[in-house]
């Protein structure tokens, strides 16, 4: 646990490498995202782009540059996540319907009025993908 630091990106990362696919081989993911409520946002973009650790003497940290961070005010509680590379392996997959990949504007003008209203369609899914992709890490 803890708030996003070195430490608990360490141990994070100790979890991925532990992790294994249904054969039994190592799957070698790293965390590529940390996803945070608005409390722990300036701890992880200090993370993501500090090259050196605060308070430390001639310490480097090892990740800066090498994750990026996502803030949802949709977490709540002291919680935060960790998500390996999409490329990797997805967490979360997402999907919209055939042959329309860009949402659709209609638009209809009142002729009495002059007002104007729009509607911006757009039909999309996302569902989880792979649980082992991502860890909630409980501050």
């Amino acid at each position: 646990g803890g708030t996003p630091s070195v430490a608990s990106l360490e141990a994070v990362n100790l979890l991925f490498a532990a992790m294994t696919d249904v054969g039994g081989d190592p799957l070698d993911l790293r965390a590529k995202y940390l996803i945070v409520p608005p409390q722990y946002e300036v701890e992880a973009r200090q993370l993501a782009s500090a090259t050196m650790i605060p308070n430390a003497v001639n310490s480097v940290n090892p990740y800066a540059g090498e994750i990026e961070v996502v803030v949802s005010s949709r977490i709540t509680g002291s919680v935060w996540y960790a998500a390996a590379d999409k490329e990797e392996m997805a967490a979360i997959v997402t999907a919209t319907l055939e042959g329309q990949a860009e949402p659709t504007v209609s638009t209809e003008e009142h002729f009495r009025s002059s007002n104007m209203e729009m509607k911006v369609e757009f039909p999309n899914a996302a569902a989880a993908a792979n649980y082992r992709a991502i860890v909630k890490v409980v501050v």
